[in-house]
């Protein structure tokens, strides 16, 4: 299937320069970009779209309905426990975390913050913000900061392979399996 929407010219080419997008969305010649919304508003702005009339946002739909989340980028601020500096980073993290230092990052990023009580800026952000606490649904981390390093190294080698030559879809497929299959192997006795 994604062989055929590559041909059909349903997607970017493989060296499109996603620092482009925004202009190529205002333009027409694209019409949706798979982008976390508080990274883009600024420069979909920049390329003169309006947030909520000149582009929106949607949560992709869940594969089982049963279990509907949303995948998120996040990553934890942490200080190591035998740090020799401990409570002066901690306390460094904890003003940065501030309502009162977030609310301008976030207003200044026009998007989002990593404090659960600071307002996202960006209407369309908010909306979805809302969305996703209004149904409850379950925050996970994406791919690349769930797993194994080595494994999502060599699944982004083999994916961006496959969009430079997508003749062999098949390949591919066997290829993300063996990875997996290793470094999951791996992973897990590496984690016990």
């Amino acid at each position: 299937m994604a062989k055929q929407m590559i041909r059909d010219g349903l997607h970017t080419s493989a060296d499109s320069v996603s620092d482009n997008f925004p202009s190529m969305l205002a333009s027409g010649r694209i019409g949706m970009r798979p982008t976390p919304v508080s990274w883009s508003t600024q420069s979909m702005e920049l390329a003169g779209m309006e947030s909520g009339t000149g582009f929106d946002a949607f949560l992709l739909p869940a594969v089982h309905a049963s279990s509907p989340t949303v995948v998120t980028e996040i990553a934890g601020l942490v200080v190591p426990e035998r740090s020799r500096h401990r409570a002066e980073a901690t306390e460094a993290l904890a003003s940065w975390l501030a309502p009162e230092v977030q609310e301008p990052w976030s207003a200044f990023l026009n998007g989002s913050s990593a404090n659960q009580h600071v307002t996202w800026s960006d209407p369309v952000s908010q909306r979805l913000q809302s969305t996703i606490r209004d149904q409850n649904l379950d925050v996970v981390n994406r791919y690349w900061e769930n797993s194994p390093p080595p494994l999502v190294v060599g699944v982004t080698q083999d994916l961006g392979g496959f969009m430079a030559d997508p003749s062999d879809p098949r390949g591919v497929l066997e290829s993300l399996q063996r990875k997996a299959e290793s470094e999951w192997s791996y992973w897990q006795e590496a984690t016990r």
